[in-house]
């Protein structure tokens, strides 16, 4: 397998250098990459993406660089896990379609911060740079520099779906976590050493979206229980290191993205030498049955187990079917991140390479010793030539270099021709996929937009209920009564004081202002309730008509005169009340008149009302008897 490093420069502003491989590259030509390339020698990773940086750019800036992704492509280019059974099969919806990495290549790209945007010193290998959005970058873009891109933006599910589907090599640390693939369970035939019988597990019950649900949340632990098959408060407590996340199938076997907590743990796992091993029970064990073979050994034949309980990281499973542990994914460690089905068309197809490579040696050997030998043939034949003084040998010598030229010339244009061909089929494919590129760029950018849309709208409807809640609290903090300072009360205690002169010659008293209300609105308060003794001002609203002060000082003044005049007049008292009128006459004497009902004031000295009968007594009975 090739391996291959490079460095994402990622500046203040969010670009991000991308330079452009010339039309002639071996691979890709005209596409956008990153500074990087081929390891050499026993280089590390960052040691290999250092130098292709001084050789690309022109020199290296300065800065701390940081791991950032890793991806592997199995020997003949297929997606991680995708076996010749089938494609991954996920309980959620799939991750987007995959960008094919070139086949056999393992690329590290390490992730630096640089202040400024600089200009690069561009080498042979590229004729073209540019500092372009992460989200945006120039097109076409290698295969390999997406995931680069997209890890960016990933959360911690689009960085599980990239693991299961092979763009990110496992584990991958996440935030506070490690996220690992491995295996929950095989089916088919394995054997159980403790036990001493082989076990069959139906595919049925376990390769479908019923078991994949089941799986969501499964305990991580550490070991299996060691008192009990299965997990209760301590052991949970004792041995729980993780969760699994993302469930899916792989070929024939179950496996899962799992999120891993503990470092030691995590370390460990990444080391190799594990595997895992499901925790499984039978609440009814007549689901299983039991076959005796020929040779004596058991087969133990798995009915649908009752409960899913724990898949424990153990040093080696039952189904790993006898092999070297493989339950845990960890390229780290150069593992092969295939399924056994994966692994073994990769080492049929490697063979298949080996045997044409040898037989295309074999055929060049052959060809070369042809070429020596009519080389050797065509020597000495001028020699014989030479020597003829014959007219007609020269002749039919010259005749026979003919014949061979046309057919070396006949030849010639067939391996133009098929040239061609092949040209025109490399250009069709390259149109083809350009186009296919280029429709995936539109859909990606079809999503983007509707994602922002989405967002847009999301904010907006915020931002309606956020106004909607100030608008309410404003009208509640409108209803609370406010405190006044002195000179406000006592500007509203002349005013009650004023206004109860006026209530006073209706035998009534002026209205008490409210909690917080100010002297102008406990005014129009006031006058509202006396306009209806003005003729000028009683079908008028003077509490709102008259915003200016001064304006309505002169119509409070008016209406408190038109009050106290209806208040002497006679008619103006209700029905059972003397009200009495205060005069002073020219003389300065004063006067009490009282108008109203007179009755008013003797109704209280006359006690209680009695009612007297009269009539005569006339009953015969009685008369008789007198």
């Amino acid at each position: 397998m090739t391996k291959a490093a490079g460095i994402l420069f990622h500046s203040m502003n969010g670009n991000g250098l991308f330079l452009r491989r010339t039309a002639t590259a071996h691979d890709c030509p005209s596409c956008w990459d990153l500074p990087g390339g081929g390891q050499e020698g026993d280089e590390s990773p960052e040691q290999t993406a250092k130098r292709e940086a001084r050789e690309e750019i022109g020199f290296l800036p300065e800065g701390e660089r940081l791991f950032h992704t890793r991806t592997a492509s199995p020997p003949d280019g297929r997606g991680v896990g995708t076996a010749a059974a089938g494609v991954l099969t996920f309980p959620v919806l799939p991750a987007p379609p995959q960008t094919a990495m070139p086949p056999d290549v393992d690329f590290t790209t390490f992730l630096q911060k640089v202040t400024n945007e600089f200009t690069p010193e561009l080498d042979s290998e590229h004729d073209g740079w540019a500092w372009a959005p992460i989200e945006s970058p120039p097109q076409p873009l290698h295969p390999g520099v997406k995931i680069a891109l997209d890890r960016l933006t990933m959360d911690e599910l689009g960085v599980a779906r990239a693991i299961a589907d092979g763009r990110l090599t496992s584990p991958q640390k996440y935030e506070n976590m490690w996220l690992f693939a491995i295996r929950i369970t095989g089916t088919d035939t394995a054997f159980r050493p403790k036990n001493k019988e082989f076990v069959y597990r139906n595919p049925d019950h376990y390769l479908n979206e019923d078991f994949l649900a089941r799986c969501n949340g499964l305990p991580v632990i550490f070991k299996h229980p060691v008192d009990a098959p299965l997990l209760n408060k301590h052991e949970f407590a004792n041995r729980v290191v993780g969760t699994v996340f993302l469930p899916y199938i792989s070929g024939s076997e179950v496996w899962a993205i799992v999120k891993i907590f503990i470092d030691e743990v995590a370390e460990l796992m990444e080391a190799g030498g594990l595997s895992t091993s499901p925790g499984v029970n039978f609440q009814d064990f007549s689901v299983n049955a039991r076959l005796k073979l020929e040779d004596g050994a058991e087969v133990l034949i798995e009915g649908k187990p009752s409960l899913l309980d724990h898949v424990a990281i153990c040093k080696l499973g039952v189904w790993d079917k006898g092999g070297a542990p493989a339950g845990i994914r960890s390229e780290a460690r150069e593992d092969s991140a295939m399924t056994p089905e994966e692994q073994a068309a990769a080492d049929k197809a490697k063979k298949d390479a080996d045997e044409k490579a040898e037989a295309e040696a074999k055929a060049k050997k052959d060809a070369e010793d042809k070429a020596k030998q009519d080389a050797d043939a065509g020597s000495k034949l001028d020699k014989i030539l030479s020597h003829l003084d014959s007219v007609n040998s020269k002749v039919d010598a010259f005749g026979k270099r003919m014949d061979a030229f046309e057919e070396d010339k006949s030849k010639k244009d067939a391996d133009e021709k098929a040239k061609a061909d092949a040209a025109k089929k490399d250009a069709d494919e390259k149109s083809a996929k350009e186009k296919e590129e280029a429709e995936k760029v539109a859909a990606d950018k079809a999503k983007k937009d509707a994602e922002e849309e989405e967002k847009k709208k999301r904010e907006d409807a915020a931002k309606a209920d956020s106004a909607d809640v100030r608008k309410r609290i404003d009208e509640v903090a409108a209803m609370i009564p406010k405190s006044i300072g002195d000179a406000d009360y006592h500007a509203v205690v002349d005013s009650q004081s004023r206004a109860d002169e006026v209530y006073s010659a209706f035998g009534a008293h002026a209205p008490r202002p409210l909690a917080g209300e100010s002297a102008a609105i406990y005014e129009r308060r006031v006058v509202r309730d006396l306009a209806k003794h003005s003729p000028k001002w009683g079908k008028v609203d003077v509490s709102t008509a008259f915003a200016d002060d001064a304006a309505f000082d002169v119509v409070r003044d008016e209406v408190y005169g038109d009050a106290k005049r209806a208040a002497l007049a006679p008619s103006t008292a209700p029905d059972g009340q003397l009200r009495q009128i205060t005069k002073r006459t020219d003389s300065m004497h004063t006067i009490h008149e009282f108008v109203g009902d007179p009755r008013a004031w003797m109704y209280p000295m006359a006690g209680p009302v009695r009612s007297y009968v009269t009539g005569r007594f006339d009953d015969s009975s009685v008369r008789g008897a007198r």
